[in-house]
């Protein structure tokens, strides 16, 4: 299947870890269902000069979903590469407090961990942003392609579900509209019985006004003709893939009015149940569709 005829989920989950001599990198990157594209990256402090790169990255292949985006590093226990303290600024602190214990008759104790929980004493090491930027964002485009992965995976299988819910649905409609010459038959029998009840004349001309005004009242076939129209649209649009969620969530939104207005028309029992069916056809999709991007 071409590329663009694939549909995707927004639902899924890629995890990829990358050892080298700067340590041990890892992108998490999570998705779910979401109106548009909404990405929340999250990427230790220190490593800040990536996000912007990172957002491009998964915009260029993300269209709609919560993404949440993380990166964990581990340095590597063989690098001195973490905190490094400011020996000069050390020597200072250290010269001022023994200088201000001399003033005390009792010698006052240096302690190194309030010297540490100054300012500026602990620093991160310099690290080459370029080859670091170079190896994560690397490893991120690896990542997502791991997700788009599992989210064309996912989106295959949703495929299968509404093709096979979207032919139940059409069987509805097929039934509803064998059942509806039968109702319009119904109808005209009951309508003339009632006047005979009421002992009106059962006059050509009246009776032709009657069922006439029943006829547009209960007339279902261009809801019918619509709903026809709406399943071919919603198979072309399956088949051509694509980013579909939109347009096949606004199209069902078409279907349901169109039978809830049978419904509201139907004076036949096995059309309203057909109705019903129909109903629950369509609820069952459209939640499926809301995880398609």
């Amino acid at each position: 299947m071409n590329n663009k005829n694939k549909i995707h989920s927004m639902t899924a989950f890629a995890r990829l870890s990358e050892h080298s001599m700067l340590g041990t990198l890892t992108w998490e990157i999570r998705t779910v269902n979401h109106r548009y594209l909404d990405l929340n990256i999250r990427i230790p402090e220190r490593f800040g000069f990536l996000e912007q790169n990172a957002r491009e990255i998964l915009r260029k292949q993300l269209q709609r979903g919560r993404v949440d985006c993380f990166l964990r590093y581990q340095p590597d226990k063989k690098q001195n590469f973490g905190l490094a303290i400011d020996e000069s600024l050390v020597d200072g602190v250290v010269k001022s407090l023994t200088q201000i214990s001399k003033k005390f008759t009792t010698p006052t104790a240096i302690d190194p961990v309030s010297i540490l929980s100054l300012p500026n004493v602990l620093q991160e090491e310099a690290i080459d942003e370029q080859k670091f930027s170079e190896l994560a964002l690397e490893l991120l485009k690896k990542t997502v392609h791991e997700l788009s992965v599992v989210r064309e995976r996912e989106g295959k299988a949703l495929r299968l579900v509404l093709e096979r819910s979207l032919g139940l649905a059409e069987q509805e409609i097929s039934r509803i509209r064998e059942n509806f010459p039968l109702a319009i038959s119904n109808e005209k029998q009951r309508i003339a019985e009632k006047l005979a009840e009421i002992k009106t004349e059962l006059d050509s001309s009246r009776f032709e006004q009657e069922m006439i005004f029943f006829a547009h009242k209960v007339d279902i076939m261009e809801e019918i003709d619509r709903l026809i129209i709406h399943t071919e649209d919603f198979q072309r649009i399956l088949r051509e893939g694509g980013n579909v969620g939109k347009r096949l969530d606004f199209l069902l939104q078409e279907m349901h009015r169109e039978t809830n207005t049978m419904a509201a028309k139907s004076t036949s029992v096995a059309i309203t149940q057909a109705t019903i069916e129909l109903k629950v056809l369509l609820e069952q999709m459209r939640e499926q569709i809301q995880n398609l991007e």
